[in-house]
């Protein structure tokens, strides 16, 4: 109560809204729980990268009057630099076999540690090794749910992380080709942090971090939700969020995903959650037009 009396004060809520909606739409992610070791055997044999040196993002700002465009990720061979290696290239090769940093045991647990951009690995012995993002191949990201849909396999009203993830597991050789529709490829560092690090340099806090376009919405904005979600105990009538990360799906004013923390219920909850809600800006009112 006090908390909100202090943002009634201080703070003016301003609706957010595109043309023609005036509704968000919110999602969820978490920091997956995947299994695996930091040696190759029979159970753990699926890689995951840190960042390849070689790996390098160009900036044409930092050229004046020599590139246009927007920044690109390219690698570096033989001197010259090279479109960055899509999914399908880096899982069917060699090519960033030095930069292995763990094996994990199931394809679809580590495509989706892909997806929520960091996890905690659970080894052989039931130690912990917490895992961070550190970079990514620049290519677009490409929903494979929406493949999913467009091909017949999942229908819409059933679309979960949980049901993709069974599908992928009964059909091995299908989910590959599917998961390669996905360029986008993430590599991974062991983090020295307790919580993963959003992309405005914070770490992420369960139930109140969220992700957003930081084109349109900066970070640490804090954001008041018409989300109810009744089925997390712990969100029960709770509305406000900081907006402290950002992801590649997670494009327009018009798009919130929320930070559940880790889990089963997490990752339950997160998995199937995809609701349209309004969603309000809170702006400081001494920088707010008189009038409003």
């Amino acid at each position: 109560k006090d908390l909100k009396n202090i943002l009634k004060k201080y703070f003016f809520p301003y609706l957010v809204k595109s043309k023609n909606n005036s509704m968000a739409h919110y999602t969820a992610y978490v920091e997956l729980e995947v299994e695996g070791s930091l040696v190759k055997s029979d159970k753990s044999y699926v890689p995951i990268y840190s960042k390849p040196d070689l790996l390098v993002q160009i900036n044409p700002e930092d050229f004046p009057g020599q590139l246009r465009g927007k920044k690109t990720i390219g690698l570096l061979k033989n001197g010259k630099l090279i479109s960055a290696p899509t999914r399908k290239k880096i899982d069917s090769s060699n090519i960033f076999k030095e930069h292995i940093i763990a094996y994990l045991n199931d394809p679809a647990r580590a495509y989706f540690l892909h997806v929520q951009g960091a996890g905690r690995l659970k080894l052989p012995d039931g130690s912990l090794k917490l895992i961070g993002y550190s970079g990514d191949n620049g290519k677009k990201y490409k929903s494979i749910g929406k493949i999913l849909i467009e091909k017949g396999y999942i229908e819409r009203k059933k679309l979960s992380m949980q049901s993709i993830e069974k599908w992928m597991h009964n059909n091995p050789k299908e989910a590959r080709s599917v998961m390669n529709m996905n360029e986008r490829y993430i590599f991974f560092k062991f983090r020295k942090e307790k919580n993963p690090v959003g992309s405005s340099g914070v770490e992420l806090t369960s139930f109140y971090s969220a992700a957003v376009d930081n084109k349109f919405i900066p970070y640490h904005t804090i954001l008041w939700s018409g989300l109810d979600l009744k089925e997390i105990k712990s969100m029960e009538n709770r509305n406000i969020f900081i907006a402290q990360d950002s992801g590649a799906a997670i494009r327009g004013p018009m798009r919130i995903d929320l930070f559940l923390g880790y889990g089963k219920g997490a990752e339950t909850v997160a998995g199937g959650l995809s609701k349209k809600e309004k969603l309000w800006v809170l702006i400081p009112r001494k920088i707010v037009p008189k009038g409003n």
